[in-house]
């Protein structure tokens, strides 16, 4: 089995709020150092309304789903497009993968390349509290854990 490995470069993020809704935008420079073309690239989308308080959190998640529509999800690739897919869907939290591609053809990451992936998505203030809370990603001259496709 051959593996596939992304190192990030360079890992950045915008915020803002919009006094109902936050948007938040992550900039990042991948590269491949594997072996294989990338084809996609997994993230994932959490909110928590009452951090600290779990049994509080899901209850409010349970009765107010985190929705596909409202993360109005978008992706780019150096200016192009990017289609994505889902891989978990829970009331609190969305994985997806981004996929290299789009209606116009596919641009896969080669190895030992690097190019810049942009994804933006919403969450209403509803389903947020007042903080924000993200893992910084260390540049790396060297993968953590292989990525398998």
């Amino acid at each position: 089995m051959t593996l596939q490995a992304i190192v990030v470069d360079h890992d950045e993020v915008a915020l803002q709020f919009d006094g109902s809704a936050y948007r938040l935008t992550m900039r990042r420079r991948l590269r491949n150092t594997g072996t294989q073309p990338i084809t996609r690239y997994l993230t994932r989308n959490a909110v928590d309304r009452y951090p600290g308080e779990p049994e509080r959190s899901n209850a409010h998640y349970r009765e107010h789903p985190l929705t596909w529509d409202e993360l109005a999800l978008t992706a780019s690739c150096q200016g192009e497009d990017m289609c994505w897919q889902a891989k978990h869907d829970r009331d609190a939290f969305k994985e997806v993968w981004l996929v290299f591609h789009n209606e116009h053809g596919r641009f896969p990451l080669y190895p030992g390349d690097a190019t810049w992936v942009e994804y933006a998505y919403s969450v209403g203030a509803d389903k947020w509290g007042h903080w924000f809370q993200r893992a910084v990603r260390t540049p790396r001259r060297t993968p953590r854990l292989p990525c398998r496709p």
